[in-house]
């Protein structure tokens, strides 16, 4: 994975864009936990976007939880670019 913020597509109020391995990944903009807007720029290492709120965190291979309710996703779905 290149750098969060080179991958950025598209940033709006309801949808996160990023591109990962060459497969564009869509995710709802707001944490399910309180609505906090997410920010695609604050990823960690291990390939999570994370909540600036409470620090749930998001798998950015399938939008799961993976820190938080493990039961909830922001996973929008995946489209892969042609290269």
């Amino acid at each position: 994975v290149k750098a969060m913020r080179e991958d950025i597509i598209a940033n709006s109020e309801e949808t996160i864009s990023l591109t990962i391995d060459g497969i564009c990944k869509k995710f709802k903009a707001h944490c399910p936990h309180l609505g906090i807007k997410l920010d695609p720029k604050n990823t960690s290492e291990n390939k999570e976007l994370i909540c600036p709120g409470h620090g749930w965190r998001f798998s950015l291979e399938d939008g799961r939880c993976v820190f938080g309710d493990i039961t909830t996703s922001i996973s929008l779905n995946d489209e892969r670019l042609d290269n």
